[in-house]
């Protein structure tokens, strides 16, 4: 476990409010990992069977693809946000996705977190490897939405 500094906010009269954050048990790097790659096989399996359909009834493997890419999104979005506070992935090894202060994430930084996704990938995947230098453990997508993964209680 690693202590959470304590969050210093300045007030409009002037006054400085201390809020002790308490302690987080950051998720390792290799459940994080191994939480994606659950996360693949049930993605890939959805929406190769939802593409396959599609195209076949359609005739169009540009909107299937397009439908395939809508529905990864709104898993992340929906799941990261939800009360399980994670991916199914995430569920199996029991970690969670958290903002600064140990709560669950809103709609909006599930929303940051899945474009940081990106941004992480981009360089050389540099962003995704980034945990295992970070003393938060966390990506850059993590950065970019103010998010940790933690280990669930």
């Amino acid at each position: 476990m690693i202590e959470n500094p304590v969050l210093q906010e300045q007030q409009p009269l002037g006054q400085t409010v201390v809020q002790d954050l308490g302690t987080f048990n950051y998720a390792s790097y290799g459940s994080r990992v191994g939480a994606f790659f659950i996360d693949m096989v049930a993605l890939g399996i959805v929406s190769t069977v939802l593409e396959s359909v599609l195209a076949f009834v359609t005739n169009s493997t540009a909107l299937s693809s397009f439908v395939g890419l809508i529905v990864g999104i709104a898993y992340y979005v929906y799941m990261d946000s939800s009360e399980r506070q994670g991916t199914i992935g995430k569920i199996v090894l029991k970690i969670k996705i958290v903002d600064m202060n140990g709560q669950r994430i809103t709609t909006k930084q599930a929303v940051l977190r899945y474009i940081g996704r990106i941004v992480s990938g981009l360089v050389f995947g540099i962003g995704y490897l980034w945990p295992l230098f970070d003393k938060k453990h966390q990506a850059w997508h993590d950065m970019i939405a103010k998010t940790l993964v933690v280990k669930s209680e």
